[in-house]
């Protein structure tokens, strides 16, 4: 088992093939051709063509998009902290950005000693020559 900086290219070839087969828990999949990981690369190629899709890029994409997503419901010009925040706690299954099919919502319900937290599912797949395969989500919503 490993995280996502397992799945690097650097940690791969340093390791070489003795890491194939290592299930990575993750909270994204950036290959394959699930529609949010097209959209990830797609995001990636165009504004950030020299960052490694495999490595923690997505950590900042799924925050940005994710709070794009999450405040679709704000209405006119009232951005404020108030008008965010009820927004945000009642997005409900927003789709995470590059999450291969997880859902978040913020109302409070994913973890209830833990308010703050919005989704408690992962991504696990499979290392395979450099590669996440057969990705699975595990603990969702």
């Amino acid at each position: 088992m490993g995280i996502q900086a397992c799945a690097t290219p650097d940690v791969v070839q340093a390791v070489g093939s003795d890491i194939n087969g290592t299930k990575i828990f993750t909270a994204a999949q950036t290959t394959g051709d699930n529609p949010e990981a097209t959209l990830y690369r797609s995001v990636i190629a165009k504004y950030a063509p020299d960052t490694d899709i495999s490595g923690y890029a997505y950590v900042g994409y799924q925050g940005v998009l994710g709070l794009v997503r999450a405040t679709q419901s704000l209405e006119g010009s009232d951005t404020s902290p108030a008008a965010v925040s009820t927004a945000i706690r009642g997005a409900k299954d927003v789709v995470l950005p590059a999450g291969d099919g997880l859902t978040f919502t913020c109302d409070g319900s994913a973890s209830p000693q833990m308010k703050a937290v919005c989704g408690k599912g992962s991504v696990v797949a499979t290392l395979q020559d450099g590669k996440l395969v057969d990705a699975q989500i595990v603990g969702g919503q």
